[in-house]
């Protein structure tokens, strides 16, 4: 019997107002990475092996989605938010649910929004965004 999580349980909120929190809308793709770049302190002393300085460098979350745009009313006010976060470089909160994992939660800025379609299909929606600022974990319970 396998333990595998289904796709479609990851989630990505970003909060609105206040205390409002959304569900980025018919998502069909989502990604979450945590990177990282360490501090490279190789010198002539290192016997042509490469050495990093643990614990230390630049980390940061990435985040990219996709999915279906079906304009019902709330998923239509919802897109038009991410579309003005990204004109006008606004700093969001973003929660990523990972099922089976966990809540990674931290500010996000989103790096692209896009929207495109083929005249014999439907329109889809791109989203990607990146940390500024340290992301938290909560582990599932």
């Amino acid at each position: 019997m396998t333990t595998a999580s289904a796709g479609r349980l990851m989630t990505i909120t970003v909060n609105t107002s206040g205390t409002t929190w959304e569900t980025l809308p018919a998502l069909r793709s989502k990604n979450f990475t945590i990177n990282g770049s360490p501090v490279d302190v190789t010198n002539s002393d290192s016997a042509g092996w490469t050495e990093l300085l643990g614990g230390e460098g630049v980390r940061n979350a990435t985040f990219q989605a996709g999915g279906v745009v079906d304009y019902h009313a709330s998923e239509k006010a919802v897109m038009g938010k991410l579309f003005n976060y990204r004109l006008y470089n606004t700093l969001k909160s973003y929660k990523v649910f990972v099922n089976g994992l966990g809540t990674f939660a931290g500010t996000f800025f989103l790096t692209e929004v896009s929207e495109a379609g083929n005249h014999d299909g439907e329109v889809t929606y791109s989203i990607g965004g990146t940390s500024s600022g340290a992301v938290d974990y909560t582990a599932v319970s």
